[in-house]
Formats: C-alpha cells, structure tokens, sequence
C-alpha cells in the first residue's frame, strides 16, 4: 500500500511540474493530424532542440528500446502500437506514451507564439519518466504520462 501511495505522489510531482509549461500551448492537436500532415511536425522557432519529421526518436528521447529509437518520429506516429512489442511491455509503452508526446511537441512548436518552454518541458519529462520506469520496472508510469499528454493533445487544431 505504500508502495502505491508513493509512486502515486511521484506520479502528481512529475503530472504537476509539466502543467506550467503547458500552460503557454495553444495548439492541441492530435497523433492523427500530425502523422497525415507532418510538414508541422517540426521544431519551428525553437533553437534549443531542433526536430523535423526525419528525426530520430532516440535524438530526443536517447534511453528508449533500441527498436524504439532507430524510427523516425513521423516512422513513429505511422507505425502500429506492435512495432517493436505489444503495449504490455516496454517497448509498447515507450510507442504510446511517445506519440503523445510527439503530438504535445509538435503542438508546442506550433503555437502562437511558439512556447519553447513546453518543447523543452515535455521532452524532459518524458526522458525523466523513462528513466524512472525503467530504474523502477513499472512501465505504468509510461502510460500514466502518455494519457496525461494525450488530454492535453485534445482540443482546437486551428493548423492547416
């Protein structure tokens, strides 16, 4: 029980310390809109940490599953969940949460302005939750984090 009340409150710090940063994103477009139109698949005017559709997820996200990695981030959103293991392991996981995290990078880009603190953000938080599911062995946390993305990933696409 413990056990759950601490990875729970680990759970909110790591949810609540990315809610600032969200805050500046007005873009909320989904996984779907930027895999069928990725030329807004892109860093824009954030010099920081610079991406385009030809990226390499391990270019951001640098401890993901080899497999994982090795794809492209629009290879990536277009791939099936199954690509490089089904969602039960952490291979599957690390696919759901980053699509989402993909979407949340691509709606930060785009924003106007651009909120560069949210690319910067999310990318990571996302590394960080990575490392903490893998240095815990609970790929839940992976999920977690991909469905609080994924809400924020929900609402006006003015992107056209």
């Amino acid at each position: 029980m413990k056990h759950r009340i601490l990875l729970s409150l680990g759970l909110l710090l790591i949810l609540g310390t990315t809610v600032p940063a969200s805050a500046h994103v007005t873009e909320h477009c989904t996984v779907g809109f930027f895999k069928n139109h990725s030329q807004f698949l892109n860093s824009g005017t954030c010099s920081k940490t610079v991406f385009d559709p030809t990226t390499l997820v391990s270019a951001l996200f640098p401890d993901v599953d080899s497999c994982v990695g090795s794809l492209t981030i629009l290879g990536l959103l277009e791939s099936p969940t199954s690509v490089c293991g089904s969602g039960s392991t952490f291979a599957g996981a690390e696919v759901i949460l980053l699509r989402q995290a993909i979407a949340r990078l691509g709606n930060a880009a785009n924003s106007s302005p651009p909120s560069c603190d949210a690319v910067y953000g999310t990318i990571n938080k996302t590394n960080a939750t990575i490392d903490d599911a893998i240095a815990t062995d609970n790929r839940n946390e992976l999920t977690v984090l991909g469905q609080f993305f994924d809400s924020l990933n929900q609402g006006d696409c003015t992107l056209q």
